[in-house]
């Protein structure tokens, strides 16, 4: 019991106080920037960032395991991935991966461990979301109030169950750090953001059709079923 209420505690906590939180209108004007530079630019600033986070990283404490990759180099490679931008069919300008971040504290690494990754899994659904919102928003434009509002519960409802069945990966980036009641667990997962969005509309498709609602049918050439 004692472990649960750590890890619920942790979730609570990393959530509310993460230092990552970050709204959809910003991670869009992010987004944007990033597409603007160039590849050997990306690569510059992606360096750039991680030497920053690293140093601050390394002064409050978090260290890694013996045997894994530096602390600059795991955010490094994080950081690059992050700023890879492809262009997609409609000729945009769009995420290549989509990294999450989880931040959790628990009573050993284990349980640290465990929670951060879902937190990281719940951030990769969110990214997704804002595309496929982003992308439904658009398209529904001039539909009526009442068929925009039954996608947005839709997209918003997907959100966990779609950070279930894209499932674990091994991290990229996995720090911690010691505290007097624990341990505190950083982590970065990273998924193909084609395949994310896969199964983002996958869900949507197979929560409207629960819901029996033919919704879905006027969707199908939008998401690219």
């Amino acid at each position: 019991m004692k472990k649960i209420l750590m890890v619920a505690m942790a979730l609570i906590v990393a959530v509310s106080g993460s230092l990552y939180a970050q709204d959809a209108k910003e991670i869009r004007k992010q987004r944007k920037e990033v597409s603007r530079l160039a590849k050997s630019e990306m690569k510059e600033r992606a360096s750039k960032e991680a030497r920053k986070e690293a140093k601050k990283l390394e002064k409050e404490g978090y260290v890694v395991f013996p045997g894994d990759l530096p602390l600059a180099k795991q955010l490094d490679r994080s950081y690059i991935m992050e700023y890879e931008y492809v262009e997609n069919a409609a000729g945009s300008i769009v995420p290549k991966y989509l990294v999450g971040r989880g931040l959790a504290t628990g009573e050993n690494y284990s349980a640290a461990q465990n929670a951060a990754v879902q937190l990281a899994l719940q951030y990769v659904a969110g990214l997704a979301e804002i595309d496929i919102t982003t992308l439904t928003e658009t398209t529904l434009a001039n539909r009526e109030e009442s068929v925009v509002a039954s996608v947005a519960e839709v997209v918003s409802a997907s959100k966990n169950i779609v950070a279930k069945k894209i499932g674990e990966v091994q991290p990229i980036v996995s720090l911690h750090k010691d505290e007097k009641k624990g341990v505190t667990v950083l982590v970065r997962v990273v998924y193909d953001r084609n395949t994310v969005l896969k199964t983002y509309k996958e869900t949507i498709r197979e929560q409207l059709e629960a819901k029996g609602d033919k919704l879905h049918e006027q969707l199908d050439e939008v998401l690219g079923f």
